[in-house]
């Protein structure tokens, strides 16, 4: 059985999009937080290695990377070229320039 020429060349590319690199990026670094040591800072977890005595900042950046997750996956979801899709991917933007801004912090202090 032979496809398409038309349905061989749309699956064999693969495109990238900045919201899918967002999406990768807020999904992992979670998952690789929590495997950092932590010390416990008014009840609250944080990890040492970069942000130790900086529990603001910290939380800043999750508050950040949870934002950008949630903008990306729902600009990707609905996908429709609405004003909310274009909304949820400034979002998405901004929030993963701020958690940046908040890592670049928390290495310079």
């Amino acid at each position: 059985m032979e496809f398409p020429d038309q349905f061989l060349s749309a699956t064999s590319r693969t495109r990238l999009t900045m919201l899918d690199v967002i999406l990768w990026v807020s999904f992992t670094v979670p998952l690789l937080l929590l495997q950092l040591p932590c010390e416990s800072i008014d009840g609250s977890p944080v990890p040492t290695v970069i942000f130790k005595g900086l529990s603001s900042t910290f939380h800043g950046f999750l508050v950040s990377v949870t934002l950008a997750f949630t903008g990306a996956f729902s600009a990707l979801v609905v996908d429709d070229g609405s004003q909310f899709t274009r909304a949820c991917r400034y979002l998405s933007m901004a929030s993963m320039a701020s958690a940046l801004l908040f890592l670049v912090w928390a290495l310079v202090v």
